[in-house]
């Protein structure tokens, strides 16, 4: 049969433990299908998707998509600096898959240490609130085809007042749906998209999350009013309706959208109200 749980061990030599203390950070960085807990030197320093207890058999907590596993996901660990010691250390890695029946499996590691401060050199380029306000909102209306969600459907207009860019929806017609036809995990995040290669690196930061988080609460605060979504739903119906072919009424399922608009607010907040986002 197929094991859930596999252990890799990679020994390593510091001759300048010096040198490692004394940088900015220090990272771990992964590439992960499904989840994982990492150790140095028998001390736990990052996991993803792992179970409180994480057991030779276990099987990981959910899955992220395919495309973005296939990225490094960078993990600060420089908390964990005092864990190194001069000479030989072993990072290890307890890699787990979400199913005995899943058919891919991916794990790779790397330590880097790293002066470069990626946050204020992203908002250096990008306009951070505009950015902020473009990926809560496909968040919550789950545009799953969208820059965040597909790497799609985007574009990029450079803001001449500023010279920062500005990232811009187009073709927003798949949305309003809790789960993407894309084959993404249904266990992954609800209340984020982080396929768009900024997204995905600005949300492997604490900071990051916890500031989409507070702007996802101020965006359904402001905008999404249940009561108003659904009679807007009511009022599209009675338009089109009238107009549609036999075959176009039967791909539409207004209900199914109000069961969206219905349900969004409880999905979003059990990942945004936690002390930090999944």
């Amino acid at each position: 049969g197929k094991a859930t749980s596999l252990y890799l061990r990679f020994p390593f030599e510091i001759d300048d433990l010096e040198k490692i203390k004394s940088a900015a950070s220090l990272l771990l960085r992964m590439k992960c299908d499904d989840g994982f807990v990492a150790y140095i030197n028998g001390h736990e320093v990052a996991r993803l998707n792992a179970p409180e207890v994480a057991e030779w058999d276990s099987v990981a907590t959910g899955s992220g998509n395919d495309q973005a596993s296939m990225q490094f996901s960078a993990y600060d660990i420089s908390d964990h600096k005092d864990k190194l010691r001069k000479g030989e250390n072993i990072l290890a890695i307890h890699g787990m898959n979400n199913s005995e029946r899943s058919s891919d499996l991916l794990f790779v590691a790397e330590l880097q240490t790293n002066d470069y401060d990626l946050e204020k050199e992203i908002w250096k380029l990008i306009d951070e609130e505009a950015f902020y306000t473009f990926w809560t909102v496909e968040g919550l209306l789950s545009f799953w085809d969208g820059y965040s969600g597909n790497r799609n459907n985007f574009f990029v207009y450079l803001n001449p007042e500023t010279d920062k860019f500005h990232f811009l929806p187009w073709g927003a017609d798949s949305m309003f749906e809790k789960y993407s036809p894309l084959g993404v995990d249904r266990r992954s995040p609800r209340s984020v998209r982080t396929v768009g290669l900024v997204a995905h690196k600005l949300y492997q930061i604490p900071a990051v999350r916890k500031k989409y988080a507070a702007n996802m609460k101020k965006l359904m605060a402001t905008h999404w009013d249940e009561d108003k979504l659904l009679a807007e739903t009511e009022r599209v119906e009675a338009m089109v309706d009238p107009h549609l072919s036999r075959e176009q009424r039967r791909k539409v399922d207004y209900e199914k959208i109000r069961r969206f608009i219905r349900n969004r607010r409880a999905d979003v907040e059990r990942e945004i109200s936690g002390d930090d986002m999944p």
